[in-house]
């Protein structure tokens, strides 16, 4: 992941509600889907364009935590909510 890899996270909601705010982002996942999936990328410098390197659609990604990586194990970490705990 190190190097030239890039985590983003899917933050659109499915079901957003009418009323923006705090109430709106301490739901999600609880009273209504949260947005789902991480994805990683790797840049190749020779063609200059991104390329897919694996997808997980499972992760609940509902306070929009940015990913982590580990440069002493290399593994990425993801806030991830189950039945409204994280």
């Amino acid at each position: 992941m190190l190097g030239y890899g890039v985590a983003v996270i899917n933050g659109s909601y499915p079901k957003p509600v009418k009323t923006p705010g705090h109430p709106n982002a301490f739901t999600a996942g609880v009273t209504r889907p949260a947005p789902l999936g991480v994805e990683e990328f790797l840049w190749n410098p020779k063609t200059r364009t991104l390329d897919k390197a694996w997808i997980n659609r499972e992760v609940d990604n509902s306070d929009i935590m940015v990913p982590v990586v580990s440069a002493k194990t290399g593994l990425l970490y993801c806030a991830h909510k189950q039945d409204g705990s994280y």
